[in-house]
């Protein structure tokens, strides 16, 4: 059994992993009916207890005495990590400071849980990296790449909206080169457009953190679930399969999330066809400020995991000519999983679907993100505002300058990418005029 182990880091790691794991446990014992032992997210242990193969770190330790006091806590105990003094808000304290004193504990919990397993698929990585508990995360991840293991990350981008962090972008910048070069997959998503999807979609009014929480774990949910229910489906899936789908291209790692709740008596066909070519249910979606020139969206690599129904690949093919955008621009980087069981019922729904939808597409539309992110950035940048805190914890000052450049080679590599791909199709208009 390739084993997969799941690391929760920061608050919304903690928070994810609260909704997120009885939801794994449940479905397990709905769906697959046999022992949770065979589920490559969880390990046996000597007293016969069986848990989470999950590791919770942060840096403050309200969120994780909560779950501790819980009753009948479902994690390890040893793999419940926590500093006392909390971060700031501030990444650079969990990498140079705060984080560096629990370093050695979360590393040695990785390696133990990396030497009871039999061959270790990869790691989930669910975190923020706009809080301080991110900075935790570079030790992390180096040692993951120190074993040569994929690690696909879950996480968030910045959106003023939803959070009253001021230094939220300068956390964001000084991680994302850490995130590029050793997560093999980054999955990406915005809390403000999730409340958004719920509120037009769902008719959820004032959706909160937990309505979000809620709409992430079913999406992960239907993500993992060729995963973790190998042995019964015809279409099993790999987390080292799933992220070479995504990173055909190693400089353009980053995919946004399009998950799909349908309506009760809704046809197949037609979340296929709403997942494919809407934009109402992609967890990330930047608008264009009109300063900025309008680029048609292209497409790098599409996976699409359905659950339940009875779609087929010529029912996925049937659809996809409806668009000259998929023929056009993403050829053959269309990636299927299927899995036959019946979707469970999501606490955001008051039925239980027949199918439910969720793709990952990687495309140009990430260049978006990253003009915003380099607009806000250097705003505050600009005029040197709180920069004496991260000084001040041991930074060198000249390192934001050089992750701010990190984000230009970023888009530089996108855009690239996008030139290529109009390249390729005026040579295959011109073969066809021919």
């Amino acid at each position: 059994m390739k084993e997969i182990i799941s690391i929760h880091l920061g608050d919304l790691g903690l928070n994810l992993a609260q909704t997120l794991w009885p939801r794994f446990q449940q479905e397990t014992l709905d769906f697959d009916q046999t022992s949770i032992t065979d589920s490559p997210f969880y390990s046996e242990y000597q007293s016969g207890s069986v848990k989470p193969r999950a590791i919770l770190c942060d840096l403050d330790a309200q969120n994780m005495d909560y779950i501790r006091m819980q009753e009948g806590c479902i994690f390890d105990r040893d793999c419940m990590i926590n500093h006392k003094d909390g971060s700031g808000g501030i990444t650079v304290r969990g990498k140079y400071t705060t984080g560096k004193e629990i370093r050695d504990q979360v590393l040695e919990c990785i390696r133990k849980q990396t030497e009871q397993c039999d061959s270790v698929d990869g790691f989930m990585l669910y975190f923020s990296p706009l809080g301080g508990t991110s900075g935790v995360s570079d030790y992390i991840l180096q040692e993951i790449h120190d074993q040569k293991s994929k690690c696909m990350g879950v996480f968030n981008v910045p959106n003023q909206n939803t959070s009253s962090l001021v230094v939220q972008m300068f956390n964001f910048v000084l991680c994302q080169h850490q995130m590029r070069e050793m997560l093999g997959s980054n999955i990406v998503f915005s809390n403000q457009n999730i409340q958004n999807n719920l509120s037009s979609q769902l008719k959820v009014k004032h959706p909160h953190l937990k309505e979000v929480n809620h709409a992430l774990t079913d999406m992960i949910s239907n993500l993992t679930c060729g995963m973790r229910f190998q042995h019964s489906t015809t279409n099993s899936l790999s987390l080292r399969e799933l992220i070479n789908t995504q990173c055909l291209y190693r400089q353009a790692n980053f995919s946004q999330i399009v998950h799909y709740l349908p309506s009760q008596d809704e046809a197949a066909s037609v979340g296929l066809r709403d997942t494919l070519y809407t934009k109402n249910h992609h967890f990330l979606n930047y608008k264009v400020d009109s300063t900025h020139e309008f680029i048609q969206e292209k497409i790098f690599a599409h996976t699409l995991l359905t659950r339940g129904g009875s779609l087929h690949q010529s029912d996925i093919s049937s659809v996809l000519k409806e668009s000259s955008k998929y023929k056009q621009h993403l050829g053959d980087n269309l990636f299927l999983y299927n899995h036959t069981s019946r979707p469970s019922q999501s606490s955001l729904l008051q039925f239980q679907p027949r199918a439910k939808f969720t793709a990952l597409q990687n495309s140009s539309d990430f260049m978006h993100v990253l003009e915003k992110i380099e607009y806000e950035f250097d705003m505050l940048y600009r005029y040197r505002a709180f920069v004496f805190w991260f000084v001040g914890e041991g930074m060198e000052s000249g390192e934001f300058s050089e992750c701010r450049e990190n984000i230009s080679v970023m888009k530089q590599d996108y855009q690239e990418l996008y030139n290529m791909g109009n390249a390729n199709n005026e040579e295959e208009d011109d073969d066809e005029e021919q």
